[in-house]
């Protein structure tokens, strides 16, 4: 005979509650009540030990008194109420019941408070568990008709490695019409848990940054790019070098790759200061990484190459060249070869 544990009642629970309508929860009398918040005491050692989280009408009791955080579609992340409910959730992940009823409000009214708190709860990880637990319960968010159930739910897939959330990541990256759910789709191929899809993630990663019309989706998919490293993103992310929005976080994520063409753009890139060209600090930084990371570093070169733009920037009353500038200082201190030390 098949064993019925804990865990399979409560996937079982929730999944049944995403497929179906919110039953009312039993009625309770004040004693029932008082018997399930109370601690009762250990027979062997008469010290009162915690008993299971509240009944699901107390979620719903925070819920509602957290609907003042989100206001014209928008939740304020810091609002108290908010912050409390979040910490009885983190606090009641293991409780089948309250898992059940979260899944359940994130499938409601895409323009409720209750939905997008939920759905927020959800995509900042405050159902995490057991990959095996997970990602039953969370699967069937991503054929929501709601943009915001399918990224949330990509999010809260992210550290689990599912192949069927790979492959639905895939489809939606390259065909949903929200941008946040492509920006989520591109978010989780560049966790390390789906690194073993880079094979057919990368392609789709690299249409993406060079087609997407949507910055956010792009700039996913450059940090996704950068996590995988594949040796063909090389060029396009040389190419964004120059690009305002994009730029920064293409720097960063090349400074940890070890192609020598890598290094050759974002040292160019620093020397164009002296043409009188805004640098970020972001290519400064990239070059730290770089030291770590790319074959062709030359600490020679670098020192030479930023002490040279160094006076370029002293003239400059720009606040990003003054940070450039502090960031070069403690770059030229970490290059510098160590003093020897004295004999005692």
């Amino acid at each position: 005979m098949r064993r019925i544990t804990r865990t399979t009642v409560g996937v079982a629970l929730a999944l049944g509650l995403w497929g179906c309508g919110e039953s009312k929860p039993k009625t309770q009398t004040p004693a029932s009540a008082t018997s399930a918040a109370a601690p009762s005491a250990s027979p062997a050692t008469g010290i009162a030990t915690p008993q299971s989280a509240p009944p699901v009408t107390s979620l719903d009791a925070l819920f509602t008194a957290a609907q003042g955080c989100v206001e014209a579609g928008h939740l304020r992340r810091a609002c108290s109420e908010f912050v409390n409910l979040r910490r009885a959730v983190v606090a009641r992940k293991a409780d089948e019941h309250w898992r059940g009823s979260l899944l359940l409000k994130a499938k409601g009214d895409a323009d409720a408070p209750s939905t997008l708190m939920a759905l927020t709860l959800i995509s900042d990880g405050a159902l995490a568990g057991a990959a095996a637990d997970m990602v039953p319960l969370l699967l069937p968010m991503i054929d929501s008709e709601s943009p915001l159930a399918r990224s949330a739910a990509l999010r809260a897939l992210g550290p689990h490695g599912s192949d069927a959330a790979a492959a639905k990541a895939l489809a939606l990256l390259e065909k949903d019409t929200a941008a946040q759910v492509r920006e989520a789709a591109a978010w989780l191929l560049g966790r390390a848990a789906y690194a073993r899809h880079a094979k057919t993630s990368n392609p789709a990663l690299l249409g993406a940054l060079v087609n997407d019309p949507e910055a956010g989706v792009r700039r996913a998919a450059v940090s996704a790019l950068g996590a995988l490293k594949p040796a063909e993103a090389v060029p396009p992310l040389i190419s964004l070098l120059g690009d305002l929005q994009l730029g920064p976080n293409a720097a960063i994520q090349l400074g940890g790759f070890s192609q020598p063409e890598a290094y050759r753009a974002i040292l160019s890139e620093i020397a164009r200061a002296k043409t009188g060209a805004p640098i970020s600090p972001s290519l400064v930084a990239a070059i730290g990484r770089m030291r770590a990371h790319n074959k062709a570093f030359d600490v020679d070169e670098v020192t030479a190459v930023l002490r040279d733009i160094r006076p370029f920037l002293e003239k400059s009353a720009d606040a990003t060249a003054r940070i450039t500038l502090r960031m070069i200082d403690r770059q030229l201190e970490a290059l510098a070869p160590a003093a020897p030390t004295s004999a005692p």
